[in-house]
């Protein structure tokens, strides 16, 4: 970091010689904890405290000691990965807001539908090679690279196929033609984006146009910045920016742009190829990485949409065939909860669900602490002190909340006061001024003695 972090900041770190370590940073101005994080709800005495752990990669087991002392119980995480079907050569997945997950073959084994909860399946198509799919209302939308086309089939009428860009069979490099599409996107216009991988190009299709008009690329699959030298990944944000993998790295391409830039050095943080990715609805990327080899980092990594922050959130434990590991994978998808679905090679669905948390409830007051005792994952071990009781401010007309010497534990109250918090606020002299916004969540209590005045010159608001 350029400056002195402060309380709230966060900081990233990569360790750069075993991407799985733990580790702790402690200064005089900051400490940094790895994921997963531990927060703690203060509630008032007749309520019990509740500590809350989440992890977002697979943690077995987490065991607990309260003042060093071992407690009984050891919590075990539910499993977070599943299979949640089969077909030869999963290559395009697309999962819809009604658990449903699409699958495409990549080798002429069609197309298959799943259900991720009841697993569930349906054979929509037996035959066909798609390497992308995607839902837009009652319709499904396939990237055939061996065709030269996109083809699109209606969910309402059986049999109802249509090309939608590109010429069935004929393979080129003019407007109305692709050569060798390998993924696809769309907007929120329903505007069709299409990789043309070995034209090194992306085409836009606007809808019901034939006609593509080229966003990205086109110049080549050289080095210089507006190349893009046989693509293997892309998504799109709300506002058409294009999110694109080469083997090499991950970059964006600007809305009506003519260049690239490199995005995040996804590459540099795994050491190996990269082969898809998927921008989910919080604007967080995830990415496979593989080099076909065994014993490497095979996995999915997910890129913070805020700060491209990266880290492993699947895999990454040795190419195989055991529930956690992946083997070869191709495909890639997210659902609106942020499950994510990957077409592995040894020809199954895998599907790892969304980060899990674990709560204790603690009825006394002290030092608790966390530790792995199962490792595969970060967890934060060090004490955590739980206060019992509420906290109260005894401010002046003087002093506003900034000063923690109006605090009877010498806490002071952050400017969003979470749920679960409990906040008296007791002005001595009848009035109690807090300088800035102050933010209170659904949840918590701010509580103001009767009689007495809480003024607050920013903005109050309740969320």
């Amino acid at each position: 970091t350029d400056a002195s972090p402060v309380n709230g900041d966060r900081i990233s770190l990569k360790v750069t010689n075993n991407a799985n370590s733990c580790f702790k940073l402690d200064s005089a101005s900051f400490i940094v904890k790895p994921l997963p994080v531990v927060s703690l709800i203060n509630n008032s005495p007749s309520t019990p405290a509740v500590i809350t752990l989440q992890t977002t990669s697979v943690l077995p087991q987490v065991a607990w000691s309260f003042n060093d002392n071992p407690l009984d119980t050891t919590h075990n995480w539910k499993e977070r990965a599943k299979i949640i079907g089969s077909i030869t050569s999963p290559y395009g997945i697309y999962a819809d807001n009604n658990k449903e997950v699409y699958v495409t073959s990549a080798t002429n084994q069609g197309i298959r539908r799943f259900d991720s909860e009841s697993l569930a399946g349906a054979v929509l198509a037996t035959t066909g090679t798609y390497t992308n799919v995607l839902r837009s209302g009652d319709s499904l939308f396939y990237a055939a690279p061996n065709s030269s086309a996109i083809v699109s089939s209606s969910l309402r009428v059986e049999g109802a196929y249509a090309i939608t860009a590109g010429k069935n069979g004929a393979a080129g490099s003019a407007d109305s033609l692709l050569n060798g599409p390998s993924k696809i996107a769309m907007d929120k216009k329903r505007n069709l984006f299409v990789m043309d991988r070995n034209n090194h190009r992306v085409q836009m299709f606007p809808k019901g146009v034939t006609k593509g008009i080229t966003v990205a690329g086109g110049t080549g699959g050289g080095t210089n910045p507006d190349n893009l030298p046989l693509p293997d990944g892309m998504s799109i944000d709300d506002s058409a920016n294009l999110y694109l993998i080469t083997q090499s790295n991950f970059y964006k391409w600007p809305a009506n742009g003519t260049a690239k830039t490199l995005y995040a050095d996804v590459y540099g943080f795994s050491n190996e190829i990269l082969s898809n990715n998927f921008r989910d609805p919080q604007g967080n990327h995830y990415i496979l990485t593989t080099s076909g080899l065994p014993n490497t980092g095979t996995g999915i990594v997910k890129v913070s949409g805020a700060n491209q922050h990266m880290m492993y959130v699947a895999g990454n434990k040795g190419q195989g065939d055991s529930l956690y590991q992946l083997n070869t994978p191709w495909g890639l998808g997210i659902d609106e909860v942020g499950n994510i679905m990957v077409g592995n090679g040894n020809h199954t669905i895998r599907m790892f669900t969304a980060d899990s948390a674990k709560t204790r409830t603690v009825n006394n007051a002290g030092m608790y602490k966390i530790q792995a005792t199962a490792y595969n994952g970060c967890v934060a071990s060090d004490s955590i002190r739980i206060f019992s009781g509420t906290y109260t401010f005894h401010g002046t007309t003087s002093n506003d909340w900034s000063n923690a010497a109006n605090w009877a534990n010498n806490i002071v109250p952050p400017a969003i006061i979470p749920a679960g918090f409990k906040v008296v606020i007791d002005p001595l002299s009848g009035e109690c001024l807090y300088n800035g916004n102050l933010t209170i969540l659904v949840g918590a209590q701010l509580v103001v003695q009767l009689n007495k005045l809480l003024t607050v010159t920013g903005n109050l608001k309740i969320q």
